[in-house]
């Protein structure tokens, strides 16, 4: 590994940050999170290590006592020493040219190594120039040849010029530099003079002699420019074509596609020819490519990339899911603004997690790495219900939220923010089920198992909370309580199964509530159904579902459920229990043989009969009833926060966490 570390401190967002180099190795974060920013200081230093190019530009404006940039470079030059060290004649050993620069780096080894890692740091204070931990000018130069780092910023390239690809192609020269220090001038003359006759001779003279007689001097070209202007020669021009056609006809898309694999290509060779350990700086190197192009481009690299090293910033979770999908030796690198200051987490490899994830993994999943805020939701009911146009418009900032339901544990462990390592906040939505079992389908409660959205069985968590002070240590007085209160008997009514309010489950329910919240949980009550039929609005509801959702046979059946008991808390339990809902104590209605075993009554199972047979005409969870239902109701009141607030309570105080999650990175 050529260059194994950057740190940067004081520079513009980036306060004090670290970042390893692998092979491959992308930025990526929203807008404005500092990814610009370090390709600016990477190539502030490298303009610097052989010319002196100051800027004040690069200085932390967020504190003004702030004076001055640090920029450290960790280089490895232990692949050089082995080349230098072998024994057997080697294809560098052929070249005498070689043999002095094996010297210098044996030097360098010796002067400034640790294990074979060279540390270059540059240091600026304000109105100053750079100061290097390297005084020695050579020995910077070296390492600026040995290590080269190519800068590609795709939205200020210029795709119908392609000149800079001449400088690649001079950096492939391993020109015989004795030929051309004993090549006199006089040779190069009789050489024109042959080729282009002794009139054309004359007037080379005559100019020759005119820039002499007003003292105009003329900078000699460097090995390299002589041998880019004889490359030229022999293949007779300089601009580039493609397919015979001038750039100019070709889409900006196809010439940077094209220009993009030419300098990849180009630069792998480089390091096959030379003593030269290359990496290439690319930013947003998707723009204007098709989505082919960019898994072309990938594979391309990925061909060369022993030979090569990237670093890329991107915004596109296309180029993402190629990068892992070839398995590289990668580090993805996940920028947000902590107090206008860069932080960097260098994500877990998606491989690392589970092998799945490399056959399952789509662009959709990389694309909630660049969300303002992520929710995880259960499945379609809630997706509908969070697309409401009524709720939006109340709500704008949800549209800033990016959903996404998590039944398939491979693609949640993809997105999970604390699993990959990611700074996007988030929030869990689920049903309380998923948290609190019922063992019996009365009243005894356990634990649920599951992983993902019960922090309660997490024993790492558990074990944490021990350690905890300050505020912080309720929570682990707040996990006893629970699990104690799990214990206690509660009362549900019989056939119906809700309880009283303010009982001690609900009390209990509160408590975990409150306790997941800390873990970016928001356990709802009972299910989603529970959050939009409930004691505040239940009548409205009723009188929807007779008016528009039910069919004319079924409305007779309606009428006698909904008004079998004068009990608020009933008519909200078979209301919920029509549309798939569930009871109080997180049962719900499975099969007419249920009914049969667990109703005791002959008229509570003739209601039941008639629940079971209106529910099955509204079988299928996301059938459009929370559209029609949230339409209806929003026909009849204000779409304002007060009348969700009034009607919907639970669904205000989830919507309220959202927005709080979302104020984290505005």
């Amino acid at each position: 590994m050529p260059i194994t570390n950057l740190k940067i401190k004081n520079c513009k967002s980036l306060k004090d940050i670290k970042l390893s180099i692998d092979d491959v190795n992308c930025l990526i974060g929203k807008n404005g999170t500092g990814k610009s920013n370090i390709i600016e200081v990477i190539k502030y230093f490298y303009d610097n290590l052989d010319n002196i190019k100051v800027s004040n530009d690069l200085y932390d404006k967020n504190n003004p006592y702030s004076n001055y940039i640090e920029i450290t470079i960790t280089y490895n030059i232990n692949q050089f020493l082995k080349i230098s060290n072998k024994k057997s004649i080697n294809s560098y050993l052929l070249d005498k040219n070689l043999h002095s620069i094996f010297k210098a780096i044996n030097k360098l080894d010796k002067k400034y190594a640790k294990n074979n890692l060279i540390n270059l740091t540059l240091k600026q204070y304000k109105n100053n120039v750079p100061e290097w931990s390297i005084d020695n000018y050579d020995d910077r130069v070296l390492i600026k040849n040995l290590f080269p780092i190519y800068f590609v910023d795709t939205r200020n390239l210029n795709l119908t010029n392609w000149e800079e690809l001449w400088t690649i192609i001079g950096d492939l020269s391993r020109i015989k530099q004795e030929f051309i220090r004993k090549m006199s001038y006089k040779d190069i003359d009789d050489i024109i003079s042959e080729i282009c006759g002794k009139e054309n001779h004359k007037t080379i003279k005559y100019i020759k002699n005119e820039f002499k007689q007003n003292d105009i001097t003329i900078n000699k070209f460097s090995f390299k420019e002589i041998f880019i202007h004889l490359l030229q020669l022999s293949i007779a021009g300089e601009s580039f074509n493609y397919k015979e056609e001038n750039l100019n006809y070709f889409s900006d898309g196809i010439n940077s596609y094209n220009y993009l694999n030419i300098m990849v290509n180009l630069i792998s060779k480089l390091s096959e020819r030379k003593l030269k350990d290359p990496l290439i700086v690319l930013d947003e190197p998707e723009i204007g490519l098709h989505p082919s192009y960019i898994d072309d481009f990938v594979n391309n690299f990925s061909e060369k990339i022993k030979n090569i090293k990237i670093l890329l910033s991107t915004h596109s979770p296309r180029l993402i899911r190629n990068i892992v999908r070839e398995n590289f030796d990668y580090n993805m690198c996940h920028l947000s603004l902590e107090k206008n200051y860069t932080k960097i987490n260098e994500m877990k490899k998606m491989s690392d997690n589970d092998d799945r994830i490399m056959y399952r993994l789509s662009e959709a999943e990389p694309s909630f790495y660049f969300s303002r805020c992520i929710v995880f939701v259960e499945g379609s009911t809630e997706l509908e219900l969070f697309s409401n146009r009524n709720l939006l418009d109340i709500f704008p900032n949800i549209k800033k939220v990016d959903f996404f339901e998590y039944a398939d544990d491979v693609l949640y462990k993809i997105i999970h923010p604390n699993m990959q390592n990611f700074a996007v906040p988030y929030i869990i939505l689920t049903d309380l089920d998923k948290v609190l079992t019922n063992n019996n389908g009365e009243d005894e409660f356990s634990f649920n198992h599951n992983e993902f959205v019960n922090p309660i069985k997490n024993n790492d968590i558990e074990d944490r909370e021990k350690f905890y002070y300050g505020t912080k240590r309720k929570l682990y007085y707040l996990r006893k309580r629970i699990k104690k209160s799990r214990k206690e008997e509660f009362s549900f009514k019989k056939n119906w199964y809700y309880t009283k309010r303010n009982s001690n489950f609900e009390s209990l329910k509160n408590s975990i509530l409150e306790y997941c919240l800390y873990y970016n949980i928001f356990t709802v009550s009972t299910t989603i159904e529970g959050v939009l039929i409930n004691r505040a609005n239940y009548d409205v509801f009723y009188n929807w579902l007779k008016k528009q959702r039910i069919k004319k046979m079924d409305k007779q059946k309606l009428k006698e459920i909904y008004n079998f008991k004068n009990n608020v808390s009933y008519k909200v339990t078979v209301l919920r229990l029509i549309v798939n809902g569930k009871y109080d104590n997180l049962v719900k209605i499975i099969s007419k043989k249920d009914i049969d075993e667990n109703i005791d009554t002959s008229e509570a199972k003739k209601i039941y009969n008639y629940i079971y047979e209106i529910k099955f005409s509204e079988n299928k969870k996301a059938n459009g009833w929370i559209t029609s239902f949230l339409n209806h109701f929003f026909s009849k009141y204000e779409k304002s926060e007060r009348y969700v607030k009034q009607y919907f309570p639970e669904l205000y105080s989830i919507i309220n966490n959202i927005k709080k999650k979302l104020k984290m990175v505005e």
